[in-house]
Parts: C-alpha cells; sequence; structure tokens
C-alpha cells in the first residue's frame, strides 16, 4: 500500500471506538443506563485492552528478524488473569442478577453451547420469585447457573414464605409444586424456557425479576459483541501498523473470540468482507482523484 492509499485508508475511521465521541452509542448507553454492568470509562478500558492483548500477542514482524513466537504464551487464560472478575464474568457471557450464591450448581455450558453436567466451578445466582399483588411479601427464591441453566434437581435451596394477612410470616407449601410442574418432563431448562412457560401458567407469582435478568443478559450479550466490533475497528486502524498487518491481527482476534465464546455472531468473513469494503473506497479515491 503506498503513503496516499494509506493516507485513503486511515481517512476512513470513524472512530467508533472512542466512546465518548460515539454518539450513536451514548445515546444508547444513556437509554439503558438502568441495567448496564460497566461505566463508559470502564468499557472503553475493556476495548482498549482487547486491542493491546492483540497486538502484543501477534506484532508485526520483519521478516529478516527472529523474533521469539510469544503468541502460545499470552493464553485466553493469561488474558482473563488480567482483568478483574466483572469483566471476567461479563466477557464469558454470565447472567446477573442482585443476589450471588456461593454453592454449586450441576449444569454448566461449554464452549460449544453445549449444557454438560457436573462443572463444580460453575456458581449460582439466586432470583426472587413475588406473590402477586402482594408488595411487601418475599415468597421464595428460585436458582439458575451462571450460564442460565435451571435444573429441577437444584431449583430451590431455601424454603419459602410470605406474609400472611395479620403480617404473620409463613411456608408457601405451594411453590416448589408449582415451580417443579414448570419443567413438565424435562430436568432442566434455560432461563428464557422457564421463564416462557411460567407466565403461561394461571398462578399467585409474579416471574418480573426473571425476566429482568434475562433482559440484562441480553443488554450484556449486545454490549459484548459491541466491545468485539470496536475492538476489531481500534486493531484495523491502528496507525502505528500498517493495514497488511492490522488485519491478519483483527483475524486472529476473531478467530480466539470465535473459541472462546461459542455465541458471538461475529465471523472471520464479516471482518474480511468490512475490510475489503475499506480497501475498494481507497481505489474509488483514487479514481476521482484522477479525474480531477
Amino acid at each position: 500500500m503506498t503513503y496516499q492509499e494509506a493516507d485513503y485508508f486511515f481517512k476512513q475511521d470513524k472512530k467508533k471506538y472512542d466512546l465518548k465521541s460515539n454518539v450513536h452509542f451514548l445515546k444508547w448507553y444513556k437509554n439503558t443506563i438502568l441495567y448496564q454492568i460497566f461505566s463508559i470509562d470502564e468499557i472503553q478500558y475493556l476495548v482498549n485492552f482487547l486491542s493491546d492483548w492483540y497486538k502484543l500477542k501477534y506484532p508485526n514482524q520483519n521478516p529478516n528478524e527472529e523474533i521469539e513466537d510469544i503468541s502460545k504464551y499470552l493464553t485466553h487464560e493469561q488474558m482473563l488473569y488480567r482483568l478483574n472478575s466483572k469483566y471476567y464474568s461479563f466477557l464469558d457471557g454470565y447472567y446477573r442478577t442482585g443476589n450471588w450464591c456461593a454453592f454449586q450448581s450441576d449444569y454448566s455450558v461449554d464452549k460449544q453451547g453445549n449444557i454438560i453436567e457436573n462443572d463444580k466451578d460453575n456458581g449460582m445466582i439466586g432470583i426472587s420469585i413475588l406473590r402477586k399483588n402482594e408488595n411487601r411479601n418475599f415468597n421464595g427464591t428460585i436458582f439458575s447457573s451462571m450460564d442460565g441453566i435451571v435444573n429441577k434437581k437444584q431449583i430451590i435451596a431455601f424454603d419459602p414464605v410470605y406474609f400472611d394477612e395479620n403480617k404473620i410470616v409463613k411456608l408457601d407449601e405451594n411453590f416448589e409444586p408449582f415451580i417443579k410442574s414448570i419443567f413438565k418432563q424435562d430436568n432442566y431448562l434455560t432461563l428464557e424456557e422457564f421463564y416462557e412457560r411460567a407466565i403461561k401458567k394461571q398462578s399467585d407469582y409474579d416471574f418480573k425479576y426473571v425476566k429482568r435478568t434475562i433482559e440484562r443478559h441480553e443488554l450484556d450479550w449486545k454490549l459484548r459483541e459491541l466491545i468485539f466490533a470496536w475492538t476489531i475497528e481500534k486493531m484495523i486502524f491502528d496507525e502505528e501498523s500498517i493495514p497488511e498487518e492490522s488485519i491478519k491481527c483483527a483475524l486472529y482476534f476473531v478467530k480466539d473470540i470465535r473459541k472462546e465464546y461459542w455465541d458471538t455472531n461475529i465471523t472471520e468473513q464479516m471482518v474480511l468482507e468490512y475490510y475489503d469494503k475499506l480497501l475498494e473506497n481507497i481505489e474509488k479515491e483514487k479514481t476521482l482523484y484522477l479525474r480531477k
């Protein structure tokens, strides 16, 4: 790529990864701020961190130099080790709510999205279920793995209680049979499947906190996809490198995230098509220049 072509190339950088000047992102963030897990500065930090990590992992290499391949040392686990638990849980796509529990789940999800048993490293989240039309009456808690898997055998750990008309605490004996009836013949459900079945059944229970947990997860997934996209753009438009090398780094990044995060929609083909479009725009600019 010539100097002039490189100049055309970098002029196409809209700097979407500079979040405080990304008007579209700021509007979306403002509209969803009540459910956001990170501040804007924290999101910017993660974009910068991922970009810098992959530039370090896959540096530009002079073909005449012999440089040790350090990528084998800069593993995904090493990268996560340098992030705090909030970033780690976010990248892994864990479901979140206000109630966290210390015991372990019997079910988890592997890197291909398959449900697997006896993953003792996977924690649980507790989600409150309330009684309808009784604002102060706490009823019970259901438990889901952090991967959003609800296990019929492990769904309830605490006795569900409520206040009667005399404000006396009573055990809700109907809660557990009702919750387990949602499963029918299934041993486990995704949190989304559980919610869809629960709201179709006639009951005295309010599942708004289950819905809220699902909505938080959907929001986190969208934010993670945006962060991945911004990281790719930041790498491609790295002015300390050349585009031919930067695209290689971006493709390595995509390959890795697709390996580690099975639910991402970003593909190497999408990145290549985006890069090819940038190169096509350079040719258009050159044509326009020659016509002047």
